[in-house]
């Protein structure tokens, strides 16, 4: 599988190509310098997924594209969450844990200014961590949550658990994907995604022959797809490049303990 840039996703002649371009570019010598971090990695496995989704979805070619270079931009306001925290092996701290929950509006604060940019980079960058139950960091609940960001967290999620990290190992994805379609009254569980993209994705991580999991848990999963018809529904995508985002402040937002 190839690696994935901004210039496989986006059309030369965008004006804002470059900006993008120089953003990435951070990002990767961020991995240079502290390759543990894996944003570069995370981003792209995060975009692939998202694309996979989008596609089943209905979106256009051109959508599918401009949501996979928002992925590798969504984590960008890491940049700005202090080394120490970013690459602290133990359990944050509540001071340290509220810095890492700013990244979500230090990348929008980036990513605002660059002009001709579309929506979909900013709303995947301060959205992707809310969730479907209004948990999230800003709190939006629900279709109130950009579909752009709603898909994004679902990739950015499995991702995460899956992969290792300085502070934890890898997960199997079996596992993974079982305790997201899972109820939960706290903690991971199906209520914090779209109940709709969820399923699409767990049905695709079904069909990819690299998929990994124990026959119970794959029995379990394709009990969660079955559940749901019409996954091949064709959503609305209004909210995708014309969702008009919450008047906001420079400040960080107000963060949940």
């Amino acid at each position: 599988m190839s690696l994935l840039n901004p210039r496989d996703l986006i059309d030369d002649d965008e004006a804002f190509l470059p900006a993008i371009e120089s953003a990435w570019a951070k990002i990767v010598g961020f991995d240079a310098v502290f390759p543990n971090s894996d944003l570069t990695g995370h981003s792209r496995r995060v975009a692939r997924s998202a694309m996979a989704i989008a596609r089943q979805v209905g979106f256009s070619q051109r959508d599918v594209f401009e949501l996979g270079a928002a992925c590798l931009m969504h984590d960008l306001g890491k940049l700005d969450v202090g080394t120490s925290i970013l690459n602290k092996p133990g359990i944050l701290t509540d001071i340290e844990r509220a810095e890492m929950r700013r990244h979500a509006h230090y990348g929008f604060l980036a990513l605002r200014g660059i002009p001709d940019l579309p929506a979909v980079f900013t709303l995947v960058a301060r959205f992707h961590h809310e969730s479907f139950d209004g948990k999230g960091y800003e709190g939006l609940q629900g279709d109130a949550i950009p579909a752009a960001a709603r898909i994004v967290q679902i990739a950015d999620v499995h991702d995460a658990l899956c992969s290792r990290r300085v502070y934890k190992p890898g997960e199997p994805e079996g596992k993974i994907i079982c305790a997201m379609i899972r109820p939960s009254r706290s903690g991971l569980g199906r209520a914090q995604f779209d109940p709709n993209f969820l399923r699409l994705f767990a049905k695709l991580r079904l069909a990819d022959p690299d998929f990994a999991a124990t026959a119970p848990e794959r029995a379990e999963i394709e009990a969660f797809v079955a559940t749901e018809p019409g996954l091949d529904q064709v959503y609305a995508q209004r909210d995708v490049a014309t969702h008009e985002l919450p008047d906001v402040a420079d400040a960080a937002p107000s963060l949940r303990p």
